[in-house]
């Protein structure tokens, strides 16, 4: 016996349509994905610190502290644009004095 599903309220037509628009709008967002461009850039201690309109032993500390990821490429050490900027937005800093 073959399994069926009984619609009520709703047209065939009406049904496929739905489908139809749901797997567009899935396959239009992965298609944007694909093409959109990484939206971050890396940047050393010095960049982010001018960006930021601090001083590095500043920068420094907050990245000891947690407040900002660092990542490690050999001995340099940078920091993703996007990920600094989610960490201003998310987070209040102490300051110290």
């Amino acid at each position: 016996m073959r399994p069926s599903i009984i619609l009520q309220g709703i047209t065939l037509d009406e049904f496929l349509f739905q489908i139809e628009s749901i797997i567009d709008k899935k396959v239009q967002e992965a298609v944007d994905r694909l093409q959109k461009p990484n939206a971050y850039k890396f940047m050393n201690a010095k960049e982010v610190s001018a960006w930021l309109q601090i001083s590095t032993v500043t920068l420094h500390n907050w990245a000891k502290a947690g407040n900002i990821k660092q990542h490690r490429v050999g001995s340099k050490v940078l920091y993703r644009s996007d990920e600094v900027e989610a960490a201003l937005a998310g987070k209040k800093f102490k300051r110290r004095w």
